[in-house]
């Protein structure tokens, strides 16, 4: 089973979000879930880099355009068939 986990960082957002959801994650992988970050900041997708993140953890950047932020999640939901879960972290 997937899990993804929406979470922006970075520049006006700070890394508090993603540090708290990296702890989640690695949680999550531990327990053998693949976890995924959805974010519209690159800075996480460099950040969960930097930080090392374990195998099974992974940060995909998303783009909302014209379309509503929740309707993107639940695009990426269906893409992504066997999660389950969804967390949201945001200010």
């Amino acid at each position: 089973m997937s899990v993804l986990i929406r979470c922006d960082a970075g520049g006006t957002y700070g890394l508090g979000h993603a540090a708290r959801m990296l702890n989640v994650a690695q949680e999550l992988v531990s327990s053998k879930q693949e976890v995924i970050f959805l974010t519209r900041t690159p800075m996480l997708v460099y950040w969960l880099r930097m930080q090392g993140a374990p195998e099974g953890i992974s940060a995909k950047c998303i783009v909302a355009g014209n379309v509503s932020e929740l309707d993107m999640m639940l695009e990426e939901v269906k893409h992504n068939g066997d999660a389950k879960v969804l967390i949201v972290d945001r200010k």
